[in-house]
């Protein structure tokens, strides 16, 4: 049997055991190898590795790249994954778990579709000298694939230092973002005095008394309440209440009422990653909760729920992927108040450390958070002539788009200017007609006055 041939028995045989087959000389050179199976990516040597490089990890989004989220992608989502294992002399230093598929870029006046290889998490749990060989690798041994994706990748991270600087690929940046981040805090009154003055305080504790108002705020659990006397009561009774979601039989009624919640929100009509009560959806979020990632919430007023938050907990961090509240309700700021008492909720049971908003820089999140991070969405294509082609559009798209933020910052500002003098020029011209009309009675009451003493005289 030839030397290749064993070695590639002993990666089965081992499960996760990748000896060097290009000889003696490259043994001092990082080696990639691609798991695709169970039984190789759930091997012992791989899992403790895997667990190691994840507990050092300080990527914000590192709950994404660990093996319970990725088992779930596999067994519910059917998705096409691979588990890229950097090792040197014998020793696994990077694990960087995969997604294969077709990726759409919506590039306004067109859009593309090529496969991409997208990197979890964002990054890959590795050290910087790995990348470039990483990088290399996933173009040698994956003919189809047109493009490394990084979604969310920290510019802060090695591996934003590694793009920057590989030949690997053609590299475009699409753009650059803060992701927002909450440093809870040991109690949640700290939390308020550190981020809010005391008339925002106000503010914030108004909007929920106005969805207060039919009793008071009460925090229960489903599943260990719905047949109950007690729950019935509260149901009639109309309270606002805040259920957490986190065991699999919660996912049922989180699917109904939040789905019920989704269908009547703003976002209805623009956005499909809103949650529905599908097979799909159920299968996926049970699966979580059995892993113990599922943590989401649902908002009570009365009888109907009135707002739901989709999160997940691991990894020290908190992520909060998707809100949605009844439009018809939103003057009484339901998206605030389920997202002001999920904190307070953190904080108090189950403490995660952080709240990651995700990506998007909404004006709630700049409210509540505490920290931003600098992230870009980044993708490396295959140097070629059709790589070069799709940089050259996407880089023209982008230059567009700068053109038109430009101009529509000139139009507001242009606006703003020809208002202002508009109303001083109004300002002005009523000031000249008072002044002139004083002068007017004026010069009246003098006529008037010499006319009486004609008259007299």
């Amino acid at each position: 049997m030839s030397e290749r041939l064993q070695n590639a028995v002993a990666i089965s045989e081992t499960g996760g055991r990748l000896p060097v087959v290009n000889g003696e000389s490259d043994r001092a050179k990082p080696t990639v190898r691609f798991l695709s199976t169970e039984r190789e990516w759930n091997a012992p040597r791989v899992q403790e590795a895997w667990r190691r490089l994840m507990a050092a990890s300080a990527n914000p989004s590192a709950l994404f790249q660990s093996p319970e989220w990725f088992e779930n992608k596999h067994k519910t989502k059917r998705e096409e994954l691979r588990i890229a294992v950097v090792e040197n002399d014998g020793t696994i230093t990077a694990i960087v778990p995969l997604l294969l598929g077709k990726q759409e870029f919506d590039l306004k006046l067109w859009r593309t579709r090529f496969r991409t290889a997208q990197l979890l998490g964002g990054e890959g749990l590795t050290q910087e000298e790995a990348y470039e060989s990483l990088f290399e690798t996933i173009f040698q041994t994956f003919d189809d694939v047109d493009a490394i994706h990084f979604r969310l990748l920290s510019t802060e991270s090695l591996c934003w230092k590694a793009v920057q600087s590989s030949q690997a690929g053609l590299v475009h940046v699409h753009d650059q973002l803060k992701m927002y981040i909450v440093d809870l805090p040991q109690s949640f009154d700290e939390y308020l005095a550190a981020r809010f003055d005391s008339k925002h305080r106000g503010n914030l504790k108004r909007r929920v008394k106005l969805l207060r108002e039919q009793g008071e705020h009460r925090l229960w659990r489903c599943s260990a309440c719905t047949a109950s006397p007690e729950c019935a009561r509260l149901r009639e009774k109309g309270e606002l209440r805040l259920q957490r979601i986190s065991a699999p039989e919660d996912v049922p009624e989180f699917l109904r009422a939040g789905g019920q919640v989704a269908q009547a929100s703003w976002q209805a009509a623009k956005a499909d990653y809103l949650i529905k009560e599908t097979p799909a959806w159920k299968a996926h979020l049970t699966d979580l909760a059995k892993r113990g990632l599922l943590r989401s919430y649902l908002l009570w007023c009365g009888p109907q729920p009135c707002a739901y938050k989709l999160g997940f907990q691991g990894g020290g961090y908190y992520y909060g992927s998707s809100t949605g509240y009844d439009q018809s309700m939103a003057k009484f700021s339901p998206g605030t108040v389920i997202l002001l008492l999920t904190i307070e909720d953190l904080i108090q049971h189950n403490h995660p450390g952080k709240l990651n908003f995700g990506e998007g820089e909404d004006e709630y999140k700049r409210e509540f958070a505490t920290q931003a991070v600098e992230v870009a969405n980044v993708t490396m294509l295959r140097p070629s002539i059709l790589g070069t082609l799709r940089v050259a559009g996407f880089e023209t798209y982008r230059f567009l788009k700068y053109v038109r933020r430009r101009k529509k910052d000139w139009a507001e500002k242009a606006r703003d200017s020809f208002s202002k003098r508009w109303r001083m020029g109004r300002s002005k011209g009523k000031i000249h007609v008072a002044r002139l009309g004083q002068r007017g009675c004026g010069y009246l009451s003098e006529r008037m006055r010499i006319a009486r003493i004609g008259k007299r005289v």
